[in-house]
């Protein structure tokens, strides 16, 4: 999963937003813990 969380911060806005979006489907931490990391992500389409 780290490695999906450093792809988050890509220079390719659209790795970012893939990166992003795996981690909300996949990931199996809680909803309110997943909404809290999109929102503090410094790219305004992730938040």
């Amino acid at each position: 999963m780290d490695e999906i969380i450093d792809l988050a911060y890509d220079d390719d806005p659209d790795v970012r937003m893939e990166a992003i979006r795996y981690v909300y489907q996949f990931y199996e931490g809680e909803v309110k813990e997943k909404l809290t990391v999109g929102l503090q992500h410094e790219d305004a389409r992730i938040r």
